[in-house]
């Protein structure tokens, strides 16, 4: 494995809190701890895995979607994934379906009507 491949498996704590839209670094470390994801050491830089991370953030969309269209979230993640809100917009719109009454059956009245009926 290159140095490379190994930048972008780890994530530093300040990109993370960039990630997390917060300024203190530990704030990063206690969302960390509360979801189990390992801090390591490195070079004297605090980081984690990346994988962890975006796993993580991603279950967190998933319950909503699961929340939102139990039967449907998974197309609704893969929109996610896509970057396709129109997409995703299409498949949360909510139609207004109006349920239509069946008329109900009617006995015919007039003698006209009975006998419109027998022909």
């Amino acid at each position: 494995m290159n140095s490379n491949e190994n930048n972008n498996r780890l994530i530093e704590m300040a990109e993370l809190c960039q990630i997390l839209k917060t300024k203190d670094v530990r704030t990063a470390i206690k969302w960390c701890e509360e979801f189990k994801i390992p801090i390591l050491f490195v070079a004297k830089k605090r980081m984690t895995y990346r994988f962890l991370v975006e796993t993580q953030l991603d279950k967190q969309i998933i319950q909503t979607f699961k929340k939102q269209s139990p039967h449907n979230w998974e197309y609704l993640y893969e929109c996610y994934c896509n970057n396709d809100p129109y997409r995703y917009m299409l498949e949360t719109q909510v139609y207004d379906r109006k349920k239509s009454k069946m008329a109900t059956i009617r006995k015919p009245q007039s003698k006209n009507a009975k006998n419109l009926l027998k022909d």
